[in-house]
């Protein structure tokens, strides 16, 4: 509560549109998380709840509370999903559209790897440690990656255009979350909105996929440890 009111303060707002959790605190009972959530939104502090990565069946958990006990209930999930992180197509995607929650999704262009071609370098590409974890340099990823390339040199637009549209495709996600460091990258991701894929193309950009470790919902500091030990550059705490 205190937060929250913290928040306002310094948005200078009385409501917040869409409140989000970040993960889940295992240390805190769910509902007890869910019920100071609800509390939020009774009180007209906000107006709608979000939920950001995890298991499906914690969400799916957090579903049922929410709908047991009568309590506001998340209408959006923020999670990682794009060409190359397809995981969330076994359970998560399924499980929000029978529930009718849209998805926000993080990296909806791989932190830059679906675009450009492979191989190109940026400065985030040489100093982005965490992404070498979440896009390893797999066969699939670079064919992945030269399919966007050429469904986008076909259509005379930008790679990202083509990641960007192939979104769209899951009626379940309402919305990437692009980042954006230059004002032509922003009319990229608008323009993508104009861009529809066939079903060709869109084939062509799915037929390389491979299974991968499914990194959503780490919160555990035994877990996390165990990434950043992974990570080139991290060492873990003592």
């Amino acid at each position: 509560m205190s937060e929250v009111e913290h928040s306002l303060a310094r948005l200078g707002t009385d409501y917040i549109d869409l409140y989000q959790i970040h993960r889940n605190d295992h240390a805190t009972p769910l509902a007890e998380t869910l019920e100071a959530l609800s509390d939020l939104v009774k009180v007209g502090k906000v107006r709608y709840l979000g939920a950001s990565s995890m298991p499906a069946r914690e969400f799916a958990k957090a579903l049922h509370i929410q709908r047991e006990r009568g309590l506001a209930r998340f209408v959006s999930m923020q999670d990682h999903y794009n060409l190359l992180a397809r995981e969330e197509e076994r359970e998560m995607l399924p499980l929000c559209a029978d529930e009718s929650v849209g998805t926000i999704v993080w990296s909806p262009l791989a932190r830059g790897r679906l675009a450009r071609p492979w191989g190109e370098s940026t400065t985030r590409s040489t100093s982005d440690a965490f992404a070498e974890l979440l896009y390893l340099d797999v066969e699939s990823d670079r064919a992945t990656i030269d399919a966007v390339g050429v469904v986008a040199n076909t259509r005379g637009v930008s790679h990202a255009q083509v990641a960007l549209a192939w979104l769209r495709t899951n009626l379940v996600v309402v919305a990437p979350i692009v980042g954006a460091s230059s004002v032509a990258q922003i009319d990229d991701a608008v323009a993508s909105l104009e861009l529809a894929l066939t079903m060709e193309e869109i084939a062509t950009l799915e037929a390389h996929y491979t299974p991968r470790h499914d990194f959503q919902g780490i919160s555990e500091d035994a877990d996390l440890q165990g990434v950043m030990a992974r990570i080139p550059g991290f060492a873990p705490a003592s």
